[in-house]
C-alpha cells in the first residue's frame, strides 16, 4: 500500500524521468490524504489523490478551458 511519502516520491521521479511531466503541484494535503497534480502542458494535468486509511489511489487527467 502507498503512503504519502512514496506518492510523493513518486511524482518527483516521474517529473526527473518522464519527458511530458512538467511541474508536480501538491493540491492537499491532511493527515492521511495527499491530492497532486502531474502538468503535462499549463491547461492539462493529471490528478491524483491518495487516502492512506481506505487505501484509495485515483487518477484522473484533466483539461483547463
Amino acid at each position: 500500500m502507498y503512503s504519502r511519502t512514496d506518492l510523493l516520491l513518486e511524482a518527483q521521479e516521474a517529473l526527473d524521468r518522464v519527458w511530458f511531466v512538467q511541474r508536480v503541484e501538491e493540491v492537499e494535503r491532511t493527515d492521511l490524504t495527499i491530492s497532486l497534480r502531474l502538468y503535462i502542458r499549463h491547461d492539462l494535468f493529471v490528478q491524483v489523490f491518495l487516502g492512506e486509511w481506505s487505501g484509495s489511489l485515483y487518477f484522473t487527467s484533466l483539461r483547463i478551458d
